[in-house]
């Protein structure tokens, strides 16, 4: 089987796994409390975003509660299969602009909550130069697969630019996004990942060996929306004006993340 091929087949097998989360979101979302908004979030944003909705229920009795996954995944999950959520809070455009296209979301109404930024990382105590040094090496590189979630979008461009993606290509281990990706660091599979260095700090067993030149991809941007006509949409209104306020935004900074 060549490694085209393969890389097809692995494709095939994280959608259909992406399909079984979005149906499991669906069963469980049948009981949710009718004031409380189901909002669709970007897998990278798990731990800042859990701590976030707690010190929100602390301070304003109200809760959200969330899906965690590649954006890229779940924005299709929304504008395709009319997934049940509220809002989305996402990561890069491609997402945003799917939802925006299908109606899903008011492109007015989008606001970016955070920034964030590339690195790569090993279990190894290493050090690269430049993403270069990859395309030198035989070595397997994790990276989020570029069709279901941003973060391995924003890989392959920085790899692409350069000049390292045809040497790194066949050794690229694509995964369901980007946690999944670390994850393959952190037990050994592989010994290479492009991950976001928010990741990279909420993981002890790996060690950052390059960090990403920004210039080399795409602007690393969170934007977040309410689902059009959803009957929680002022409710995820309400928690995005948390996000941007001085108890959000510091939130995020201790988690890594650029705020404006």
């Amino acid at each position: 089987m060549d490694g085209t091929l393969i890389r097809r087949c692995r494709r095939s097998a994280l959608f259909s796994i992406s399909l079984l989360a979005a149906l499991a979101v669906f069963t469980a979302c049948g009981e949710k409390d009718n004031d409380v908004p189901l909002i669709f979030a970007a897998a990278s944003l798990a731990d800042v975003l859990t701590e976030a909705g707690e010190l929100y229920e602390a301070e304003t009795g109200r809760r959200v509660e969330f899906s965690f996954g590649g954006s890229t995944a779940l924005s299709n999950q929304i504008a395709r299969l009319n997934a049940p959520a509220d809002g989305a809070i996402l990561a890069g455009d491609g997402p945003l602009r799917t939802l925006i296209e299908a109606g899903s979301v008011e492109g007015s109404d989008a606001v970016t909550v955070a920034r964030n930024s590339l690195v790569v990382v090993s279990e190894d105590d290493v050090s690269l130069g430049s993403l270069s040094e990859l395309a030198e090496s035989s070595a397997q590189v994790a990276i989020a697969d570029p069709e279901l979630a941003p973060a391995g979008d924003y890989a392959r461009q920085a790899l692409i630019s350069a000049g390292a993606w045809e040497e790194v290509s066949d050794r690229i281990v694509p995964t369901l996004d980007v946690r999944a990706a670390l994850a393959a660091v952190g037990s050994g599979s592989v010994e290479f990942a492009i991950v976001y260095s928010t990741d990279a700090l909420s993981e002890a067993d790996v060690n950052l060996v390059l960090t990403v030149d920004q210039s080399l991809h795409q602007p690393i941007m969170y934007p977040a929306a309410a689902i059009s006509g959803s009957s929680r949409a002022d409710a995820m209104d309400d928690f995005v004006s948390f996000l941007r306020s001085p108890d959000g935004e510091a939130v995020f900074e201790r988690h890594g993340f650029l705020v404006d």
